[in-house]
């Protein structure tokens, strides 16, 4: 069950796939992926093919969400 989320909180994920465990055991960490959660149920995410973007959240592999000390300012955010 994940906390409820705010915009800004990292979300860390844990891969399953045999490239997952090559990178974890090359990183020496659980942590595969990590995206940062937009509001209602998106996120700020870079997926192979696509690019950086806002797309929606997967819950499946969550290891960890933080939450920065600061107040999260998505319009700075998106600054290109």
């Amino acid at each position: 069950m994940l906390p409820d989320l705010q915009p800004g909180d990292g979300i860390i994920y844990s891969g399953s796939t045999v490239f997952d465990r090559i990178e974890q055991v090359k990183l020496g960490s659980d942590a595969t992926h990590f995206e940062v959660y937009a509001g209602d149920g998106m996120v700020w995410t870079s997926l192979l093919r696509t690019g950086v973007d806002i797309y929606p959240m997967c819950q499946d592999e969550v290891l960890r969400v933080i939450r920065p000390l600061d107040p999260f300012d998505a319009a700075n955010a998106m600054v290109r």
